[in-house]
């Protein structure tokens, strides 16, 4: 009995050891912190490297792909990387340049063609063209004439000049050496050849009019204000004579020289104050040999006026006029190539 009481009493007393060591261990557990669900300030979260078990347990692998390079991103680029970089942007501008010419190269090719067809199009609608103006359609079938200021020149005449005739091409007639031939006439001042499709070819010729007359040893030489010479006639006209000219040739069609065209100008002036004061129907000769003083006849009237030069001819003219008037009963010469702004004055000389 002893040695079963003494067993009990070291039971109970580790029982109540035991209880006071598992109520101490509890304590210790409630006073612990869990550092699971805590953020610490500081500290980055440690990543859970455990595998995480599917419904059948069985390991799921991560989605997460691990930056291998992560701890050299921080590191400092070495002469090899800034190498491969710029040999990977000189490959990178090496093709863009490739492919920007490819498209250079097709745009110029485009464009060629393009050109190319172009040409071809417009060579054989010239061809067509060509062919249908040289058909029988566009032959001359008839000419027309039409000359203004007509007085001396015929139809048949510029017909027969042009040397164009019924029935041939109108594209293939020389337009330039006809114009040429028709002028070769001196009284022909200007020419046109119209094409009046698809058959009929007008001619358009400007007649020269005959303006004065230049006595030539007894025959009388046309010409037009223009100093072209006409013709020459056996016989004078309606026009004023001129006299005193210095052109020596006056083949038909010729013009005169350059002093006596300026003389020409001068006459041309001399006759337009004349008919402003109702004279020019009375003259009927200038002499023009000397241009400081032009020699002015009145044939029906038994006068002459010496006119001086052409200044202050409307002047000049009035008094000549005048003069005409007081003196009519008279022949003999007017004086109004006088110096008027020195206080000289026109006068009268009677025939003796």
């Amino acid at each position: 009995m002893a040695k079963n009481t003494k067993k009990r009493a070291i039971i109970y007393s580790n029982v109540k050891e035991n209880k006071k060591r598992a109520e101490e261990i509890s304590k210790i557990k409630e006073n612990q912190i869990n550092l699971n669900d805590e953020i610490i300030i500081g500290m980055s979260k440690t990543p859970n490297n455990k595998p995480v078990k599917s419904k059948n347990n069985k390991p799921v692998k991560s989605t997460k792909k691990v930056n291998k390079n992560k701890s050299n991103s921080n590191k400092p680029e070495t002469n090899k990387s800034i190498q491969n970089k710029e040999n990977i942007d000189k490959s990178k501008q090496k093709i863009n340049n490739n492919q920007e010419k490819k498209s250079v190269n097709l745009q110029k090719k485009i464009k060629i063609r393009k050109i190319i067809i172009v040409s071809l199009v417009i060579i054989i609608l010239t061809i067509g063209l060509v062919v249908l103006l040289k058909s029988s359609l566009f032959n001359i079938k008839q000419i027309n004439v039409k000359i203004t200021n007509n007085k001396i020149l015929t139809e048949s005449k510029i017909k027969n000049l042009s040397t164009l005739n019924i029935g041939q091409n109108m594209y293939s007639i020389n337009k330039k050496k006809a114009i040429e031939s028709i002028k070769s006439e001196p009284y022909v001042e200007s020419v046109k050849i119209k094409r009046s499709l698809p058959s009929t070819l007008k001619i358009e010729i400007e007649e020269r009019t005959v303006k004065f007359t230049l006595d030539y040893n007894g025959q009388y030489i046309y010409v037009d204000n223009q100093g072209y010479i006409l013709q020459k006639a056996s016989e004078p006209n309606d026009k004023i004579i001129i006299t005193g000219y210095s052109t020596t040739d006056l083949t038909d069609g010729n013009r005169l020289n350059i002093e006596d065209l300026e003389k020409l100008s001068a006459v041309m002036q001399i006759m337009k104050e004349a008919e402003n004061n109702g004279l020019k129907q009375d003259i009927t000769k200038i002499d023009i040999q000397d241009k400081n003083n032009y020699k002015i006849y009145f044939q029906e009237l038994g006068k002459m006026a010496h006119l001086g030069d052409t200044t202050s001819i409307n002047d000049k003219m009035t008094y000549i006029k005048k003069i005409l008037e007081e003196e009519a009963n008279y022949e003999g010469e007017i004086f109004v190539n006088v110096d008027l702004n020195n206080g000289e004055y026109p006068h009268f000389r009677e025939k003796v």
